[in-house]
Parts: C-alpha cells; structure tokens; sequence
C-alpha cells in the first residue's frame, strides 16, 4: 500500500478500534503497558469504543492493563478474550460486567482433551517429539510444539526466528512443518467426533470451539450497531492476518462477512504477506501507538476549542509547524513582514544575537546584530543608553552572468527554524529571463558552543542553464541603530587567504567591537548525500579575492557552472568586544591589534574544524539543553511548537558566562525599548531559568548585584536610603527610561513618561525574585555573600519611601505607578505595598536568619539598631488594602472606585474593524479616569504571593478585576492564565468538552487556555503590533509559567512563613512541591521536566494520572535527593531513580 493511501486510511476518524493484544498493543503478556494507558484513556474520553482481541482469559488482561485505567471512563471499553469464548465490559464504576460467552459442554471439554491427548501421543510415539499439552484454557487446549524455557513467553519481534527454530525441530521429527502438526490435531479431533477450529501461533498448535470471527460478530452486531456505528467507521489492528508457515494468522479470523467494509491495519512483520483487504504498517507495537495517537490527533480537531470569534485559531500564524512541531516555517517572503519574521528568526547563544535577515538580500526590514551587554549614548535631547547594532556579518551578494540574484523571480520559497538544533534554514529558487533556474539554500547558527562565534553556509546550484556566479561575502561596519549611529569604524582588512576583519568603537562608552570571518568556496560537480554534509568532500576550491571598502571587508568568488554544478561558500564570523569576560575578568583593556587577533584566531579555528564539525558540536549544545527543558504535550500542534519556540528563544537568551548583563524587555532581538531590562526578567523570564538552567538563574541575579551602585545613587538622587532600581536599566544600573517621548512625527506632541520615577514596584521584585531563586535552588551561599545585600539595601529604600500619616497611625506610600500604567501618581497601590511589606519583612528574617552575615553587612552598609527598628516599624505599620468585608474586593489603589466604570465589551465592539484600540477610542483624559486597566495589578499580586487571601477572596477579586482589564500590556495575558488555572477556570480536563466549541467564558470570566491562546497571538500573530522590534520575552517566559505553574500546577509548599517567606532552617529539609494539574481540553499528556535544589525531576501528566520520576541520579548530586510530591491532599517521598503515580481526583458524575 502506498503511504499516501496509508495517511488517507489513517486520516479518518473512526469510532470503534478492535485490536489484538500481545504483538499489537504490547510487546509480551508480561511487557509494560505505559505506552497505552494514556492514549487509551484519551481515546475512551472522546467516546471511541476500544475492544482488545486477545486469546488469553480476562484475569491476565485485567492484571496487565485494564486494572491501570481510569475506572470512571471505562464504559466504551472491551475485552473480547479467551479466543472468542467471552466478551467483557465495564459498568459506571468501572467494574468488569461479562457481556457474552460461549461455556463448552462437558462432553465438548471431553473430546478437546481426548484429540489433543491423541495428537501428543502420536508425535511421541511416531516422531519422538516431545510436547506439551495446555489443558485450562476456556473452551481450547493447546499443544505446546516448543516446550522450552527459552520460549515460553517469545515478543512478536522474534517471530521470525521462532518459525525457523519451530520448522526445523519438525522437520527434524520427519514433519514437514506446522501445518502437518494442524493437519493432525484436526483429523483427531474428527475421529473423536467433535467440529473444532484449529489455529497456530506458530510455538502452539491450538483446538477449540471459538475463535476472533465470534468475537469480532459480536462486537459488530451487539455493540456498533445498536450504538449507531457503521461497520465503515470501525478499524481493525493486528499483527498476523497473513500466513505463518502456510498456517493463517489468528488475525486473519477477524475479516469475516460482517466485517467487510471495515479497514484492517498489519503491524506485524508479516513475513509471507497480508490479505488484499489488509493494509501493512509494520512496526509493531510503536506502530500500534503511533495509530492511536493519530486517532487521537483527528478526534482532538473534530472537537478542537476555537476562540470566540475566530473561524480558525491557525488561520493568522505568522510560523508553521512542521516535523512533530520541532521546526516552524514560512513561505511568504514579503517586504511588508520582513521584520516581523526577522525577530522570529533571530539567532542567539546569549551573547552574539543576529536577527533573521536575509545574507542575500531578498527582503530586508530592520537587520541587525548585538552583543550582550554593549551599549551606548547618543548625544541627541531624546535618545538615551541603548544596546548598539554591531557590524553586519551577514551580506553575502550573488550575481549570475552580473544579474543580481533575488531581486526578481522568487518561487519555492521556504524558510525554516529548526528549534531542536537552533539552525536557521531557507531555500529557494530564482529564474532570469534567460530561463535559468537557480536554487539557493542556506543555513546558520550561533553556536551553542563557542559563544562568539556564527556559522553561515550557502549554495548555489544551477538547476537549469548554465552561467558565471559572482558572490561578494563580507562584514559590513557601514549600520546603525533607527535613531542614532553609535559606532566608527576603525579599521577593515582583507587578506588572500578568506580572512576579513573590521574593528569598530561605540562613540560614548568607547567599547571596542571586533568582527573578523575565515571563509572558504568551492565549486561541487557532484550532488551526493556526501557533498550535501560537506563541500570539501568533492569540492574544487576557488580563490578568495580580497574586497576592501572605507566600512566594510570581504571576499569576491567566481566560478563558471554547468547545469547540475553548485557553489558553495562556508562563512565563520567570529565578534569579540573589549568588555568580554575573557579581558575583564583579567582587568585587562585589549587595544584594537589585541581585539582583532582574538577574533581572526577564533574564526580560522572554527574554519579548519569545519562547518560540519561546527555544526554538530553546536547540535550536541543544543541536545543537552532541551534535554533540561523540552515541554512535551500531546494536543493540538499550534500549541506545542507555540511552547517549543517559547523556550527556544528562553534558552537561547541565557548568557553563559557573563554576569554583568541580563534579559532585556525585548530579547537580544531587536531595538524595542533600547536593550533595557525592566521587572520583565525578575518576574516572567527568571522563574523558567530558576527550574531549568539554575547557573543562568544565578548569573541573571549577579547583574542586579553589579548594578547596585546605580540603584544607590537613584535612591541618593531622590532622597532615598538604600537602593532604588532603575525602571529601565542597560549596563551601569543607572535609571535610563526616558523623560519624554519623542516629538510625534506630525503634532509634535511629546507625552511625558512617569514610569522610571514613579515605578518603584521593581525594588520589591527584584527582591522577591532574589529569594524565590534561593528557596527554590538551595543556593543560600547566594544568599549570604550577594541576595542579603540586594534584599537589605531595597527594604532600606522601602523604609525611607514610606511615609507617615499621623492621622491614619499608619505608613502609606504616595505617587507610584502599579504594574497597571494607565494609572499614574497614585496612592497605597495594592501591589507595591504588599510586595513592599514582603521584602521589609524579608530582610528582618535574613537578619535572624543569619546574624553573622548580618553584622558584617550591616557595619559595611552603616545600618544602625535605630534604622533596623525603623524597618520594624514600617513593615508593621505599613498601610495594606484589606479585602472588602462584603465584596471580598481588595481596591487596586486609593480612590480606585471612585473612578468611572466603563463597559470594556460595548467598547471593544464599537472599535471592532476600526483599525483603532480601546485606548484610542476612549482617549487618554477619560481612560486614566476610568476603571479600566492595562493589566489587573491584584491579579499579578495573587500570581506572586498566593497566600496572603483564601481562593474565596482571590476569586472575587479575579471576577471584579478581569472585565475591566483590556490587557493591552503584552505581560497581561500569561499572568492571568497563571492565576485562572490556580482559581480553576476552566474545570479541569474532562469528555463533555471534547465534543464541542469550549466556551471563552466560563463563571463569567475567560479562562486560563483562552488567556494562554492569547500569549501564543502576541508572537505568533504580532497581535501587538510591535514584534519588529524584537521578541516579547516576558510574553514567552509568561507562556511557559502559564504551562508549569497553571496547567501543570507545580509550587514549591515548605518552608512558607508569614507574608509567602520562607526560612532555611538550621538543615535544609526536602522539598514538598505541590502538583494540582488542570490541563487544558484537548490536551491529553504534558510532560514537564525541571529542577528543585539539586533535585531533577520529571513529571508526566495526563487528565486522569500524575507520574512523577526523580531523575537525579542522572546529574552530579550527592546525599539524600529525595523529593515530597502533594497531589490533592496526598504526600509520598520519591528517592532518587523512583517514580510515583498518583490517580487524579474522580470524574464528575455527569460524564
């Protein structure tokens, strides 16, 4: 059958599957059923019926599988067992019901015993072959013809091996084969008078009365077709429907008239071919779940959830998934999204990033290339520090007989991220009027190996014609950053033997920026799978022609080609700048000639390597990340590659080594917001690092500990103790949001920006982040030599920010902006002051906690037993908006309900089509007045400190709050699946919602999968408007929180003390992590692996079942790495290289 004919068979949705059990579903009657469980589980909850065929009794199939199943789901499950003789089924409890039987007489167990005894004696008596007879099985005996203990329980792979052993044994006895040993149970069977069925599996030759035909009549008739079902939508599954030795498959008994109609599937090796009506998958048991899963797959799409409004949830993905949702792909190539997939494809090692332009030049938007930690201030009114666009390593220009390539002519474009391995590819193929046709291919990385390096190749093939190409490879120093230059060049050279190097300086910081790259061409005349991993394998090389300009250096290369013959050009760039770790950590300044060495000797290294060997050290980088972090979920495929490339481009942003830089706002992936880090990494990306990359975590805290003496001078600066961090920071820590916003391009209107003097709230998070870091890690060394001094200096600032009001007896903070920033010069905000609370309260357990530290720290920081009692007094007097007595409501700020209400629905239907926002529709003079918010401040405060209120109250709150937020802060919508899941909006998981359209509002209110939907638009839609100017990294780090702490569940319980703190206690006590999943419908496993101090865990969720593995023993730990899981109430410790599994909560009565 033709694999095309394969997907259509396995593209239908069928409503009942029959299938064969030991060789089709498992391995053996005593191999593991894992593999099944949670697909059936998933099939049984859609309403699909799954009959297993099977000749061994109920008690065996019951012990091996079904006992492991959800009980509740069970009713669309059967056992059809004993080789026909009985059919089995499930009540509501899940308590097996007998359906059918057929019990032989007395007289018929009589005469079964007597042929096969008959039979025994005939083949010791005349062949001297011993067998063994098989006397208690239901209406059959079996004649065991390899009574060996090396065969007692053969898997179905070795059946090959089996039918040789068992023909030879027979033809050593002077039989020609099984079908002789049939041959004579059957003539016994007729002298005794008994109309037996005679079947093989090849080890036994079996009599009975029944055999599949009977069960699988029954299945058709007293099941499919009182429940509607046609035969048509029913599947059968086998592995011997074709002959074994001449002798029928038992599979083969289930083609029958009543069947015919239906699809059969082989899965077995079938070594002597299948019936007409029998398609061959192969592939055992893999194959087997393979075919679930697809079924599983098309009734996932026959119920799937769609957002309100939406006639297809895929219909306006910018990327597409391909390769089991491992690599997204466009074909568009349009000038118009140019920049938009450039910040999709931008490539990062977390220090050398390159947005995802063209090397060719097709289609340019905003190209740019950045180191981490690179700044620079332009010297105009409005500009500020911002990270600098470095010199362009990409440009390579082709031409064909002077014709430039791309310009015009383009089909069969495709541009592919292969997330797995981190490698940008494209292809495409370009015509000129003279009828060539040229197919272009290339691809890059940087590598997740040597950070500074960048790996680039691209081919040429002239498909049709022939020609002369031209390609132009350089480094171009001749770029800019949208609003300002900040870079000179300094110097560029080329040499004959492909290396080019171009050293420029940023004007203000006066870093130094080298960019050398060794590359390498050759004309391949062969197209061989070799030639495809290596042009060197055949290649002629061509020489490089050195290409000098005033800004930029390169290489010119010629060749003539035939038809059928490619050039191909191997390009390693390597940057080094003068505040890499290499020369700081020496304290050492590198001059221009130093710089350019390191960089030159870096790339002619990765050249003599080779891109192949390059390419697959940057691969094994890139295999043991994932294998830290990959989220797996069976559901639908826009889902998984959404949370795939959410966490390519986590990991991808993580520095390795330099602890003076950190995360910005948009990533390493454009100009958006300057390069600047905001409360972003604290409090959406840090949480992912915290669980998968620990040592990235700790570096990403270091830069807070760096930028220290910036935050101290902008509390100095204000007035303030302590210290105060910057709302943006670049790379001193000094406050660098701008004053005012640029004059706008037609009113010249400039809007004055609050946010980094009023925004204090980041003190607090970069506080509260500090700590969760060490709670969860176990890093309290951290702690004491740099968390204590972060915490100490904000709850200084905290102290000093407060002020007293006489008349209320209670400290209040005035003038600040919420995370919420449509509301500005507020007072006693919800969300500072208790954050404000917490880290006051933080730093007086530190002081207990560790009085030594203490002592040091405070006699540095000059902190007297009088301040020490000042932030006593604050953390206890300090005002905190208590729940209403009656609504339950806590008011986001003072004066909050006396603001207008507005009926965000009404309003977003007048704007539909429009063009135009809710926030330009309502103005900004009515909108600051209203109710309405950017995102809900209490919310986000319920995300990070759970504890303070019951659900009771959060859920008031959730339902006030969440029809005034328009969530027009792209940190909105994880925040509130986070906190949607955590109240349990929606329900969790079960059948009634796989059948229909899930509602987007459930109590009135959205729910967690629509708001995760929502983040997966903001990226992958440009819902925002925006993604030109890099990625949404909190949005990213928000979707994988919105998996691991919402659908997921996951919380670290112990150690919480008063205000959500934690103490470390005099012997760090195991860690109680709490899993509560509620995954989403039409998600039918999520597997999430992640780090708990020192512990490596892996947790495996389905609707039904929680397993938990301590996969610690995998990594370098030492003691006792035990870990306590909580599911619903229930503990149970799991020691390192254990499993436990916990069964979820009962389905609701009305499934």
């Amino acid at each position: 059958m033709s694999t095309l004919s394969l997907h259509r068979l396995l593209s239908r949705r069928y409503r009942m599957l029959v299938f064969d059990w030991d060789g089709t579903a498992v391995a053996s009657r005593s191999g593991p059923v894992d593999h099944l469980i949670w697909r059936t589980e998933a099939l049984l909850a859609r309403g699909v019926w799954l009959a297993a065929v099977t000749g061994t009794n109920f008690a065996n199939l019951d012990r091996q599988f079904f006992s492991f199943l959800h009980p509740r789901i069970k009713g669309n499950l059967l056992a059809c067992v004993n080789r026909g003789s009985e059919v089995y089924g499930f009540d509501s409890e899940g308590c097996p019901v007998r359906l059918w039987a057929r019990e032989a007489t007395h007289a018929e167990n009589r005469m079964m015993d007597e042929s096969v005894s008959m039979a025994q004696r005939v083949l010791e008596e005349q062949h001297g072959l011993a067998t063994r007879v098989i006397f208690d099985r239901m209406n059959r005996r079996k004649l065991d013809i390899m009574p060996f203990r090396e065969w007692e329980d053969p898997p179905k792979e070795m059946i090959g091996e089996l039918l040789a052993r068992t023909q030879a044994r027979l033809k050593d006895a002077g039989l020609p084969g099984i079908q002789s040993v049939i041959d004579l149970v059957r003539r016994c069977s007729e002298e005794v008078g008994l109309d037996g069925r005679v079947t093989s599996d090849v080890k036994h030759v079996e009599l009975g009365l029944t055999d599949k035909s009977d069960s699988v009549d029954y299945l058709v008739e007293q099941v499919a077709k009182p429940h509607g079902i046609d035969v048509s939508e029913i599947l059968f599954i086998g592995d011997e429907f074709g002959s074994i030795g001449g002798c029928e498959g038992s599979d083969s008994k289930m083609i029958t008239p009543k069947t015919e109609g239906a699809s059969f599937i082989s899965v077995g090796q079938e070594p002597e071919g299948v019936p007409p009506s029998v398609y061959h998958m192969g592939g055992g048991i893999e194959s087997f779940s393979e075919i679930l899963a697809l079924e599983m797959n098309v009734w996932r799409d026959y119920g799937k959830p769609m957002l309100a409004g939406k006639e297809s949830i895929d219909s306006h993905l910018l990327l597409l998934p391909a390769e089991d949702n491992q690599v997204a792909y466009e074909t568009s190539c349009q000038a118009e999204t140019a920049a938009s997939y450039e910040t999709l494809f931008t490539l990062t090692n977390g220090y050398l990033s390159v947005r995802g332009a063209h090397e060719d030049g097709l289609y340019r938007g905003n190209p740019g290339s950045f180191v981490a930690g690179v700044f620079d201030k332009a010297q105009g009114p409005y500009d500020v520090t911002e990270l600098v666009v470095i010199q362009d390593p990409l440009p390579i220009e082709i031409r064909v007989d002077g014709e430039r390539v791309g310009e015009s002519g383009i089909r069969d474009y495709r541009r592919e991220l292969d997330m797995q391995s981190a490698i940008l590819r494209r292809t495409y193929r370009w015509s000129d009027r003279h009828g060539r046709v040229i197919r272009v291919e290339s691809e890059r990385f940087t590598s997740a190996v040597n950070e500074h390096l960048l790996c680039i190749k691209l081919s040429l093939t002239v498909e049709h014609g022939s020609g002369r190409v031209s390609i132009r490879s350089r480094l171009d120093g001749d770029v800019s950053n949208s609003d300002a230059a900040h870079i000179k060049v300094d110097r560029v050279r080329a040499e004959r033997h492909g290396v080019a190097e171009v050293h420029t300086t940023t004007m203000e910081s006066g870093i130094g920026i080298a960019m050398a790259c060794a590359q390498r061409a050759s004309v391949v005349k062969c197209r061989g799978e070799a030639d495809r991993e290596s042009a060197d394998a055949c290649g002629i090389p061509i020489q490089a022609v050195p290409y000098e300009d005033r800004r930029s250096a390169g290489h010119d290369f010629e060749a003539l080609l035939e038809e059928g013959e490619s050039i191909e050009i191997h390009k390693f760039v390597t940057a080094h700048t003068s505040r890499d770790v290499a020369w700081c950590g020496r304290g050492q300044q590198p001059g221009t000639d130093e710089l350019l060495s390191a960089a030159r000797v870096n790339a002619s290294e990765a050249a003599s390597s080779g891109f192949p060997e390059c390419r697959r050290g940057h691969i094994e980088g890139w295999r043991r990340k994932w294998e830290r972090c990959d989220i797996r979920l069976d559901g639908p495929d826009r889902d998984q590659m959404a949370v795939r490339f959410a966490l390519y481009h986590l990991a991808s942003l993580g520095p390795r080594s330099d602890d003076t830089v950190s995360i910005a706002a948009k990533g390493l992936h454009g100009e958006g917001y300057k390069g600047h880090v905001f409360w972003d990494t604290e409090i959406f990306i840090l949480p992912f690092f915290v669980v998968q990359f620990p040592d990235v975590a700790r570096r990403l805290l270091m830069y807070r500990y760096h930028t220290l003496p910036g935050a101290r001078r902008k509390a100095r600066d204000n007035g303030y103790r302590g210290a105060m961090y910057a709302w943006e920071s670049a790379d001193s820590g000094d406050e660098t949001t701008p004053k005012w916003s640029r004059p706008h391009p037609e009113t010249g209107e400039r809007v004055r920006i609050w946010c980094g003097e009023l925004e204090d709230h980041i003190t607090a998070d970069v506080a509260y982040a500090v700590w969760n870091y060490c709670r969860r890690t176990g890093d309290w060394d951290f702690m004491q030599a740099y968390g204590m001094e972060i915490i100490v200096e904000a709850a200084r600032f905290w102290a000093s920010r407060a002020e007293w009001n006489g008349e209320r007896k209670r400290y209040d903070i005035l003038r600040v902006i919420g995370p919420d920033e449509f509301h500005e010069h507020v007072d006693n905000n919800a969300f500072t002051n208790y954050l404000a609370r917490w880290t006051l309260l933080a730093a007086l357990d530190l002081a207990q906690e560790f009085p030594e530290d203490w002592d040091r720290l405070s006699c540095r920081l000059g902190i007297d037993e009088d301040e020490l009692d000042e932030i006593r007094r604050v953390a206890d007097l300090l005002y905190l908006p208590l729940p209403d007595l009656d609504s339950g409501v806590v008011e986001q700020f003072e004066g909050y309900y006396g603001y207008d209400d507005v009926d965000l629905e009404e309003l977003k239907e007048s704007v539909k089509g429009s063009g135009e926002s809710v926030e330009e529709a309502l103005g900004r003079e009515k909108l600051v007045r209203s109710k309405l918010l950017k995102q809900a401040d209490v919310v986000m405060l319920g995300c990070l400190l759970p504890d303070l209120f019951d659900k009771e109250i959060w859920d008031a709150n959730w339902r006030y709050y969440e029809p005034r937020t328009t969530h027009l802060s792209s940190l909105s919508a994880s925040m509130h699946s986070v906190f949607a899941s955590y109240l349990g909006l929606p329900a969790a998981n079960d059948v009634r919602g796989y059948g229909a359209a899930m509602s987007p509002r459930a109590w009135g209110c959205t729910d967690a999968y629509s708001y995760f939907e929502r983040c997966i638009c903001i990226e992958l839609e440009d819902e925002k408007g925006n993604l030109m100017d890099g990625i949404h990294a909190a949005n990213l780090g928000g979707m994988w929180q919105a998996v691991v702490h919402g659908f997921a569940g996951i919380r670290l319980l112990n150690g919480a003390g008063r205000g959500g703190l934690c103490r470390r206690g005099k012997e760090e006590a195991e860690p109680v992590i709490a899993i509560n999943p509620r995954l989403p419908r039409g998600w039918d496993r999520l597997k999430v692996p992640f780090e708990c101090r020192g512990r490596r865990l892996l947790t495996v969720i389905t609707p039904y079942r929680l397993i938990v593995a301590n996969k610690t023993e995998d990594a370098e730990a030492g003691g006792n790495k035990s870990v306590i899981i909580e599911c619903a109430g229930r503990r149970r410790r799991v020691a390192e290289g254990q499993s436990v599994e916990f069964i979820l909560a009962q389905l609701p009565d009305s499934v």
